[in-house]
């Protein structure tokens, strides 16, 4: 068994999260922080903490929100809130400003996102002192399929380079 208190789940929205069971599923997000990244609510609107890099992801996750804790980037902030001029969520609990250059600066106080937002996932729940860290559903392949591909592929994304 995991120790609870140094141990962190990052869940993505890759298919590979459907070959963990629901209750499997539930009893992490019921006993463990962790982050649903992106449209990940979709599936599981009862997880607590939701961190999205991309601006648009508000608009997909909008409905499904019910109180949990957004951690979004300074971008996704002012894309969401400022430009577009939305009554802003009580329930951001951090901005982080992200690089996306695979080499950066870490003295600028600057979470790296090269490619996905599990990036700033992963370094959150470090920066927040928890020593494992879980990726449930995160794969890191060439293409960028989700777990709800089966019925809507109009997400899905081809990248180069090749993710590593």
């Amino acid at each position: 068994m995991l120790n609870k208190d140094n141990t962190a789940i990052i869940f993505g929205c890759s298919p590979f999260i459907n070959k963990i069971s629901q209750d499997n599923i539930n009893y992490l997000i019921n006993n463990y922080y962790h982050i649903g990244i992106n449209n990940f609510i979709s599936l599981y609107p009862n997880i607590k903490n939701i961190l999205y890099s991309d601006y648009g992801v508000y608009d997909w996750i909008r409905p499904s929100l019910s109180g949990q804790n957004i951690l979004l980037s300074q971008t996704a902030y002012h894309n969401n809130f400022v430009l577009d001029n939305r009554e802003k969520p009580k329930n951001i609990e951090y901005i982080f400003d992200a690089r996306s250059e695979i080499f950066h600066d870490l003295s600028k106080n600057m979470l790296c996102m090269f490619k996905t937002s599990a990036l700033p996932a992963i370094n959150y729940a470090h920066l927040k002192g928890y020593k494992n860290i879980i990726l449930c559903g995160v794969d890191l392949t060439e293409n960028w399929n989700h777990f709800y591909s089966c019925h809507d592929t109009s997400n899905d994304i081809i990248r180069s380079p090749k993710r590593i």
